[in-house]
């Protein structure tokens, strides 16, 4: 009899499990994949952007003022900055996907993350992960697997982007409230002018 009450115990909890798992939103994708989306932590997010390090701007002697200012403009910098910008979308991604989603179910001609055949094709391509680590498998099925389409990727970060309450409209506002260089006054020999 009390073992009867463990097993209804555990019923109940595995479908109170996969109530919850069914309430939290949905994405798609264009294979059938159905992911379950949940709000990853800002703080999570920020630390993952913030373990990639900023490139520095180079230097340059400026003969007349007789002393060195940072050159924004060096093509090396722009390179690097663009690069950063680039690995730092990818981190904040990354951590969506890995924190932020679950399988809530996969078409039966499409693999699982726990599956070998897609695993083994990107090994043999030298791009798999750690097949021990759950997390590397998962976050590698994910991108280079489940995620097939432009159109996929662009409906996970706008889920994503929307289930955090970012909304597009507060990210156009936010980079029109940055002050061009006439509101900053910086010393760097211009006019303060706006270019033309």
């Amino acid at each position: 009899m009390n073992d009867n009450r463990v097993t209804q115990a555990a019923t109940a909890a595995a479908s109170a499990s996969r109530a919850e798992e069914t309430a939290r939103p949905t994405v798609t994708l264009s294979n059938g994949i159905v992911l379950a989306l949940k709000p990853v932590p800002a703080m999570v997010i920020r630390a993952a952007v913030n373990r990639i390090p900023e490139p520095k701007v180079p230097k340059v002697y400026i003969q007349d003022k007789d002393r060195e200012e940072e050159n924004p403009d060096d093509p090396d910098y722009q390179r690097a900055l663009a690069q950063h910008t680039e690995d730092t979308s990818m981190a904040a991604f990354e951590a969506v996907l890995l924190l932020g989603t679950s399988v809530v179910s996969v078409p039966a001609n499409m693999e699982r993350p726990e599956g070998n055949e897609w695993l083994s094709k990107l090994v043999t391509l030298g791009i798999g992960p750690d097949g021990d680590n759950p997390d590397e498998r998962y976050l590698a099925w994910l991108q280079y697997y489940a995620l097939t389409t432009a159109r996929d990727i662009a409906a996970l970060t706008a889920a994503g982007r929307d289930l955090a309450g970012v909304r597009e409209e507060a990210v156009a506002q936010a980079v029109t409230s940055f002050p061009g260089e006439a509101a900053r006054g910086a010393d760097n020999g211009s006019t303060g002018a706006e270019p033309s």
